[in-house]
């Protein structure tokens, strides 16, 4: 059973700890660690008119108000937070179950079930997170045995770190590195339709294998090759992907929002009540909503949630552009949440 089913709301490093899974020992310590991939392309109407739109975001109206005014410096009267609205980030839907990790008699509830994700995972023993982050993204995106053409030179950013505390003695760290379609063609030539075709065939065949008995006598890998760790792959705008992780904190005085018809029935099916909180992808979402271009997310990366010296080190890199040239709205949005994190 994920975390988060057992009475209690899970917190963030609950979350984090139920999708890594590779340890790296530092002192007294075990870090686990992990990468995803943030494809951002501009959206079709920024391209067009040339200018970066933002939406506001009413605070208080979330669960997590007080939280998000410490991260931004917001005055307790302040309830707006204004997020760039220019740029598309590419999810992808998680089942609901994951059969493979299924029996006969024990249905297996996915970590962030039906949830929209990044594409990322742990990093295996002996390599560097980048190579990491491109081996998760080839694997959920493009499918087994599928490479990215010239992968030695995938143009990433590390761009947010996010370490959560110590949860049994250990601490959990996300690297979420940034691909900006205009660096990397090979993100145009994705094809959402295709991919979208091809999933449903293979989760039609793993129904099919299902309802007739033959899927348990699969092995291990032939499950995992009939389905798929993603089953809807969409480029959502990025002010919607907050808000889509932001809902996925549960509220006492309100009722489970969900992101789509799917994860409605599914939880109604397996008599699930809340959604596993996906805080560390809201914080990266968020991270790039305070960027206005290209250049500010090349610029202010990469961006730690722990590091005590890379935050001085952007107090005084925004200290010194404030005497400089001034701050505008979103580049100080962006300082304050360097700072707070």
């Amino acid at each position: 059973e994920p975390l988060g089913r057992r009475g209690r709301h899970p917190s963030s490093s609950d979350m984090a700890a139920a999708t890594l899974a590779a340890s790296v020992v530092k002192s007294s310590e075990t870090i686990t660690m992990a990468a995803t991939v943030m494809c951002l392309r501009r959206r079709n109407d920024s391209r067009n008119a040339g200018s970066n739109s933002t939406i506001q975001i009413k605070v208080d109206q979330l669960p997590l108000a007080e939280r998000l005014r410490r991260a931004f410096f917001l005055d307790h009267g302040q309830n707006k937070l204004e997020v760039n609205a220019s740029w598309d980030v590419l999810m992808g839907q998680r089942p609901v179950v994951n059969w493979p990790r299924s029996s006969p008699d024990k249905v297996k509830i996915m970590n962030y079930p039906g949830e929209f994700v990044l594409p990322g995972g742990k990093q295996d023993r002996g390599e560097t997170l980048r190579e990491c982050a491109v081996r998760e993204f080839e694997e959920e995106v493009l499918g087994e045995g599928r490479c990215l053409p010239d992968r030695e030179n995938v143009k990433l950013i590390d761009f947010f770190a996010f370490t959560t505390k110590r949860v049994r003695g250990m601490k959990h760290r996300i690297h979420n590195f940034l691909a900006f379609e205009s660096q990397n063609p090979w993100i145009k030539e994705i094809n959402v339709s295709k991919y979208n075709e091809e999933i449903d065939q293979k989760l039609e065949k793993e129904q099919q294998l299902l309802s007739t008995g033959a899927y348990w006598r699969l092995s291990p890998q032939s499950r995992r090759s009939v389905g798929s760790e993603m089953r809807r792959l969409q480029w959502i705008p990025l002010h919607e992907a907050v808000l889509m992780t932001m809902s996925s904190v549960p509220r006492d005085d309100a009722p489970t929002q969900f992101v789509n018809e799917y994860q409605r029935k599914e939880f109604q099916k397996y008599e699930m009540k809340e959604r596993d909180p996906m805080m560390a992808t809201m914080f990266a979402l968020l991270a790039v909503g305070q960027c206005t271009s290209e250049d500010q997310l090349y610029r202010d990366s990469p961006l730690s949630s722990s590091s005590e010296e890379k935050r001085a080190t952007l107090r005084r890199r925004e200290k010194a552009r404030t005497k400089g040239e001034g701050v505008t709205t979103n580049d100080s949005s962006r300082s304050n949440l360097k700072s707070s994190l």
